[in-house]
C-alpha cells in the first residue's frame, strides 16, 4: 500500500535562522510584469530574509515588490556594479565594489539579532560563456581584495571571524579552476594579485 502523502514544507526550523536566496532573474525579470507572478509565488513560497539577484537593475523598485509580496514592513536595499541587487531585512551597513569589472558586490549586514554577528555578502555574477580569462582575472581579484579587506586595507572594517557569504551566477561553464580560486583562494596571476589566500577564516 501507498503510505498517505505528507506535507513538506519550507518554513524555518528556527525564525531566528537566517535563509539568504541567490537569482538571477535573466534580463531584469522583476520588471517583466508576465514573469512577475512566477517570481511571486517562488520568492513567497521561500521567504528569504536576504535577497541576492543578478541581472536586475532599480534595487528601489525591488525592495517595494519584495514588501508587498511578503508584507514586510521595511527592506533596505543597494545596487552596484553590473546590475547586481541586494536586498534584506536587515540594515546595510555598508557596501562596495570589490571588482574592478563590477561583476562582484560586497554587502555589510547587521545581522546581530540574528547569527550575534554582522555578516560580509560577496554578490557575483561572473561573466558568462567563453570568457575564462574574464572569469579567472575576477576571482584572483576577488581574493585578492579579500586579503586586503581582512588585513584592515578596506573600506570598511571586517570583525575577526565575522561570517562571509558568496552567492551568485559565477557561470562555472568552462576551466574547473576559477572555482578552485574561489574556494581554495588559488590565484593563478599572482604576479598581479599576489600570493594564494585562504577565503574564509580557519583555512
Amino acid at each position: 500500500p501507498v503510505k498517505p502523502a505528507e506535507e513538506l514544507t519550507l518554513r524555518k526550523n528556527n525564525p531566528n535562522h537566517l535563509r539568504i536566496l541567490s537569482y538571477n532573474t535573466l534580463f531584469n525579470g522583476l520588471s517583466d510584469p508576465d514573469r512577475l507572478p512566477y517570481f511571486e509565488r517562488i520568492i513567497g513560497a521561500i521567504e528569504p530574509d536576504v535577497f541576492a539577484f543578478q541581472e536586475q537593475s532599480n534595487h528601489e523598485t525591488v525592495s517595494s515588490l519584495l514588501s508587498g509580496w511578503l508584507q514586510t514592513r521595511k527592506f533596505y536595499s543597494t545596487q552596484l556594479g553590473n546590475n547586481n541587487v541586494v536586498v534584506s531585512r536587515y540594515p546595510i551597513l555598508a557596501s562596495e565594489l570589490l571588482t574592478k569589472s563590477g561583476r562582484t558586490m560586497a554587502v555589510l549586514l547587521n545581522t546581530e539579532s540574528s547569527i550575534g554577528s554582522n555578516l560580509l555578502l560577496l554578490n557575483s555574477n561572473l561573466a558568462c560563456c567563453g570568457n575564462n580569462s574574464s572569469r579567472q582575472n575576477d576571482a584572483d581579484e576577488l581574493i585578492s581584495v579579500l586579503r586586503e579587506w581582512r588585513s584592515g586595507n578596506g573600506p570598511f572594517e571586517l570583525e575577526a571571524n565575522m561570517p562571509i557569504i558568496h552567492v551568485g551566477d559565477f557561470n562555472l561553464v568552462g576551466d574547473s579552476q576559477q572555482l578552485k580560486t574561489l574556494t581554495d583562494g588559488d590565484i593563478v596571476n599572482e604576479a598581479k594579485f599576489g600570493a594564494d589566500f585562504m577565503p574564509d577564516w580557519d583555512n
